[in-house]
């Protein structure tokens, strides 16, 4: 088993969101996990109150032995509509039209065809 020193961002997203991660074993190794990646390996042995629910987060790697995230928030990619909202305002009614500029405000959709 490798143990972890840091993890780092490495990239964002153009909306400001970190979408890669620069990971740094205790031997210097170094790879990339994607947001999703990292969720995985924060949360194969986390409790319900440690989870990582999103990679929209910082990183403090100044504790010794400890690398502590924060300001996590959100729930997924943050890349577009969540299909669970979607699904339930379909569920209430809710026109696809209407879903979709719910998702996106200030946009206006257009026949494309």
């Amino acid at each position: 088993m490798a143990y972890l020193s840091r993890i780092d961002i490495a990239a964002f997203n153009s909306a400001g969101r970190p979408v890669k991660f620069l990971v740094t074993d205790v031997r210097g190794t170094k790879f990339t996990w994607t947001g999703e990646e990292l969720r995985w390996a924060v949360n194969t042995d986390a409790t319900e109150n440690t989870r990582l629910l999103s990679s929209l987060i910082q990183i403090d790697n100044n504790q010794s032995n400890v690398i502590r995230f924060t300001n996590g928030h959100g729930l997924g990619h943050g890349v577009g509509m969540c299909q669970w909202c979607a699904e339930r305002r379909a569920e209430l009614g809710m026109r696809y039209d209407a879903i979709v500029l719910a998702a996106y405000p200030n946009s206006k959709l257009l026949r494309a065809y």
